[in-house]
């Protein structure tokens, strides 16, 4: 009995030392509910801070980096110059002209200059400092400058492909080089596109000017302005991003040339006095007022589709253009130009504005070819060029202009 009744003490202190653990399990288990439950909300809360702070964070980050985009943008435009008989630009001058006789299809008429005692606008203005130059291809027979926009993308990376590239030639890297000229664009993506090619191509000249068709004179006076001051070279062709040049008869026409820096300017010259006078209409993008140019008509002058200067008459252009106010027809404004100096363009029929119905020999004799809009063209055009070579006869070569 003593046996059972130890036995039943025992059980019975069993039973309340399991009922303590379970009480205090149960208090313990409660007490963690009760905490979880009381923390739950701050650590929501804590979540929930963090989340709004990171994509406020983010949404300035963003807002930063826009801003500096377009703060850079524009610091670096230069709007568009007007020349309408309303502009009044600070410091200007009242013009002075004095009168030169000038022949036109035999009919003698009277065209006025702006007095070159007069600096009516300046190349280096329009400069761009904020972006790198091309790097000037030592020993280059000629330059090549070609006016593109800042969307052309797909053209340019064409042209570099084909002509631009005298290895398709079988020709050292150095026989010529290729330079686009482009002005700034408020289009943002355009302009990031712009400042790679700047970087990966080294081929883009960019001016402070913006890029539009009255800008255009600008734009051609500038690349004409670094070819005279850092690459200087033997000719520099002139010519559009919607051309196709046929770089390697241009390397032949330039190689056999005995007369160099002999006051050459040679393309597709207009003559007609139809095509010569002046636009006074001010809804036409050609129009001119008679405040900047007095005269009916312009003087003879080649084509901006692609014309050739020998590097005395770039260099002369370039003194001089200062003395000229600019005007929006960039090819017309050139003819000003060589005609203030006494140089009388020469009319090639190697410069065709059209390159419909051309003949595979044709390719032997052309050098600029007009009219290219499609990328894909340029590839066609520059594989007829090879087979041209291969098929035709190129015995005697070209020699004349």
């Amino acid at each position: 009995m003593q046996w059972d009744r130890g036995d039943s003490q025992s059980n019975s202190s069993d039973v309340e030392a399991r009922s303590r653990q379970l009480l205090i399990s149960v208090e313990l288990m409660t007490g963690m509910r009760s905490r979880t439950r009381k923390f739950a909300p701050i650590s929501s809360r804590v979540l929930l801070k963090a989340s709004i702070t990171s994509v406020l964070l983010l949404t300035v980050a963003f807002i930063v980096a826009y801003s500096i985009i377009l703060v850079s943008v524009s610091n670096r435009m230069s709007y568009m110059h007007r020349t309408d008989d309303s502009d009044k630009s600070k410091g200007s001058k009242k013009l002075k002209f004095h009168h030169r006789h000038f022949e036109v299809n035999g009919r003698n008429r009277v065209f006025k200059f702006v007095n070159d005692t007069i600096v009516k606008w300046t190349i280096e203005e329009f400069d761009d400092a904020f972006t790198e130059k091309p790097k000037c291809l030592s020993g280059s027979k000629f330059v090549i400058i070609i006016t593109s926009s800042p969307e052309n993308s797909d053209r340019r990376r064409a042209i570099r492909r084909t002509w631009c590239n005298p290895r398709n030639y079988n020709l050292p890297k150095f026989s010529w080089q290729c330079i686009f000229l482009i002005g700034l664009t408020n289009h943002i993506p355009s302009e990031i596109i712009i400042e790679n090619e700047i970087k990966t191509q080294g081929d883009i000249l960019q001016g402070s000017y913006l890029d539009s068709y009255r800008n255009l004179t600008i734009k051609v006076m500038h690349g004409l302005n670094w070819v005279q001051n850092f690459c200087r070279s033997e000719y520099v062709l002139k010519t559009d991003d919607d051309v196709f040049v046929n770089t390697q008869v241009l390397h032949q026409m330039i190689s056999r040339q005995s007369n160099i820096g002999k006051n050459l300017y040679v393309g597709y010259v207009y003559s007609d006095p139809k095509r010569l006078a002046v636009v006074r209409n001010t809804l036409n993008k050609w129009f001119v007022s008679e405040e900047v140019y007095p005269d009916t008509h312009y003087p003879p002058y080649a084509s901006g589709m692609g014309y050739v200067l020998s590097m005395d008459v770039v260099r002369k252009m370039v003194d001089v253009c200062k003395y000229v106010q600019f005007i929006p027809n960039e090819d017309a404004y050139v003819g000003i130009l060589a005609d203030r100096l006494g140089i009388e363009p020469v009319m090639s029929g190697r410069f065709t504005v059209s390159s419909f119905g051309l003949r595979m020999c044709n390719y032997l004799y052309l050098i600029v070819i007009h009219s290219v809009m499609q990328p894909k063209e340029q590839y066609t055009m520059m594989n007829n060029t090879l087979v041209a070579t291969s098929q035709c006869d190129v015995s005697a070569g070209p020699t004349e202009w």
